[in-house]
């Protein structure tokens, strides 16, 4: 659009349109008023007044407006167009609200799939589960990081790659979402690979880099941290497998990796067996007992084998940080006070990006207590409509009553 510059009565340039005619009028008002506020009569031209005027005209003139105009559309626009990038607050509930929804309907799917493990031949039903898996979409739910969180993020205080090597139901998810908010690229259970759409389950990836002697990460996706990297699989002629990097492959992580990063959640040993058995309605648990994974318990142990292996895993992972000294090693403890701060003077990343997550519902402790206090108010509100919905009706009939007392006097 071509702005066309009008003379006025003093013979000052105005623009005529557009938001450039404000700046202009501001600046030209700048260029002919004193430091202490007094302006020039009309009769009296920039050039001729005195030395402050004559040095604001030529300030003016030098081009300096027109460079501080400019920086100042830049810094407009970019912050326009951050403004754009960020969802608002409504637009990522709705999406997270959708997400939960879609979890849980493959939860239920799932664990359907996984209900009748003691027929004779599980096999087919674990293969269905395993195409079900596989064909899932690798959904990544992230809370919305506040504008203070979002700019008192720092580069990491880590080397990447970053590994967990924390076992199934130790804070993975947890975790997962701590670097997520901290706008890591994390993977949690699936990565997509490059060039592909479709989502593919971590550990299948690692095992096949393993087996063709290449870096374990390697074709895995553009991801700083990998989470949750073990899987269970049927095979027709062994039967039921599993393979956990963090259990069989930390040699050939390191081989690959030597500067990298280990964490390891823990929790108390009792409180993991007993979440452990109660996911998904126990079938994670069943189908642990029935692989033949590497000191894995078999289908005949006890509550104490699993304590023993759980225990012996974390003593594990410790010893090999020792004796591989290159690696950065990070071990913080699940149900602690201080895992948020930990977390953050290791890592860099505000603690208070810190929270409990429950895998099964990809939700948070803060967001289940907030809808958990939703639905005892709806309750109680629910409850009290109900009660002066009884009181109308016990009203209407006393009026009904009256009357028809009223009405049998008269007759």
């Amino acid at each position: 659009m071509v702005r066309t510059i009008a003379r006025d009565t003093h013979g000052q340039g105005r623009l005529k349109s557009g938001h450039g005619s404000v700046v202009f009028t501001i600046l030209n008002r700048f260029a002919t008023s004193d430091l202490t506020g007094m302006s020039l009569s009309p009769l009296q031209s920039p050039v001729s007044g005195p030395p402050q005027h004559r040095r604001a005209s030529a300030w003016l003139r030098s081009g300096a407006p027109l460079t501080i105009g400019l920086l100042l559309y830049i810094v407009v626009f970019q912050y326009s167009v951050y403004r754009a990038d960020v969802k608002p607050v409504a637009s990522l509930r709705e999406d997270r609200h959708f997400l939960y929804l879609q979890n849980n309907l493959k939860c239920k799917k799932a664990s359907k799939l996984s209900r009748p493990l003691s027929k004779e031949n599980p096999g087919l039903d674990f293969t269905r589960q395993d195409k079900l898996y596989s064909h899932l979409k690798n959904d990544t739910v992230v809370l919305p990081v506040t504008t203070w969180e979002r700019f008192s993020i720092r580069p990491l205080k880590i080397p990447y790659p970053i590994f967990m090597t924390s076992l199934p139901k130790s804070g993975t998810t947890s975790l997962w979402r701590y670097f997520r908010c901290g706008e890591v690229n994390a993977s949690h259970q699936y990565v997509t690979k490059q060039g592909e759409r479709k989502a593919t389950l971590a550990g299948v990836c690692i095992q096949d880099n393993i087996k063709q002697d290449k870096p374990p990460f390697e074709g895995c996706g553009e991801y700083d941290l990998f989470s949750d990297t073990g899987y269970l699989f049927y095979d027709h002629d062994e039967g039921e497998q599993c393979f956990f990097p963090s259990v069989d492959a930390l040699d050939r992580v390191y081989a690959h990796y030597p500067n990298a990063t280990f964490i390891n959640v823990i929790r108390d040993t009792a409180s993991w067996f007993t979440s452990l058995k109660n996911f998904a309605q126990s079938s994670l648990f069943v189908r642990l007992r029935l692989c033949n994974g590497t000191h894995f318990p078999d289908g005949q142990s006890k509550v104490q084998d699993w304590y023993k292996f759980y225990n012996w895993h974390n003593k594990m992972v410790q010893q090999f940080a020792v004796d591989h000294p290159s690696l950065t090693y990070i071990e913080v403890e699940l149900e602690s006070n201080t895992t948020s701060k930990v977390l953050e003077d290791s890592t860099g990343i505000p603690s208070q990006c810190w929270k409990k997550c429950r895998p099964n519902k990809m939700l948070c402790d803060e967001e289940l207590e907030a809808r958990d206090r939703k639905t005892v108010e709806d309750s109680r509100k629910g409850a009290k409509r109900e009660v002066v919905k009884k009181l109308e009706i016990k009203k209407s009939r006393i009026l009904k009553s009256g009357k028809l007392i009223e009405m049998t006097t008269k007759h």
